[in-house]
């Protein structure tokens, strides 16, 4: 018998819940009961490390390694691929990872959607045709008659 009465306790033993150390004595080898917290310090740690981007994503970022891509860190990048290449639930996830805000700044600043992927946002996302950095701004006439009416209805943001 071992200290306070219980059965052979080991140095592997501490931190055990006396559950634990019980099964443990029973059985004769490892138990599967977790350790309580205070008895994790010695233990093995397994960290487990989940992808920045849900696995929908992965085709439209298909240039990047997902198990490490930041998608807050490269937000430009993130946000004109999935409005030039996404769905409806990868947009869907854009909105829930960035704010409208972020969004106009991205079609502001960045010239690497398409023309009708820019024209088509700006709409969306209310931003004037002249601020959008994509579209050539050589038809402002044309863009400046457009309505946020002419969006279909479901895409409406605002």
């Amino acid at each position: 018998m071992g200290d306070a009465g219980r059965p052979n306790s080991t140095r592997s033993d501490r931190g055990l819940s006396e559950a634990a150390r019980n099964s443990r004595s029973r059985k004769g080898g490892p138990t599967p009961i977790a350790a309580e917290p205070a008895g994790l310090a010695g233990m093995v740690s397994i960290e487990y490390h989940k992808p920045m981007i849900p696995k929908h994503l992965y085709t439209l970022l298909w240039d990047t390694n997902p198990e490490t891509f930041d998608p807050g860190a490269h937000s430009v990048y993130t946000i004109n691929r999935v409005l030039e290449h996404g769905d409806e639930a990868a947009v869907s996830w854009l909105l829930g990872e960035f704010t409208i805000e972020r969004i106009r700044d991205a079609l502001r600043t960045d010239a690497s959607l398409s023309p009708r992927s820019a024209d088509f946002w700006a709409l969306v996302f209310d931003v004037p045709g002249s601020e959008v950095a994509a579209l050539d701004h050589a038809d402002d006439a044309l863009a400046a008659g457009r309505r946020a009416a002419d969006v279909p209805r479901r895409m409406r943001l605002l």
